[in-house]
């Protein structure tokens, strides 16, 4: 079954949302918790930028932007549940 970007998009970022959550589980400390969000968030854009996905034709370009732009959302989402803590 197809699906639309935008439900490929949420998706995205709910998966991503997850595998951070269950990254951070052990790390108690608000401020250790905050610096390992943005040492993942690091790598995995550097990984965006560094090695293009294979797809075919003119969509090369979307799919990084896409995860990125999931990405962004869930770190976003996931910021503002460390500053609710």
């Amino acid at each position: 079954m197809a699906h639309s970007q935008p439900d490929f998009a949420a998706q995205l970022q709910q998966a991503l949302l997850t595998s951070l959550e269950m990254y951070l589980a052990d790390i108690d400390e608000p401020a250790a918790r905050r610096m390992a969000l943005h040492d993942a968030c690091g790598r995995i854009a550097e990984h965006l930028s560094a090695a293009p996905l294979p797809c075919s034709g003119n969509d090369q370009w979307k799919h990084p932007a896409l995860i990125t732009a999931a990405l962004y959302a869930a770190t976003q989402q996931l910021q503002g549940q460390l500053a609710n803590a």
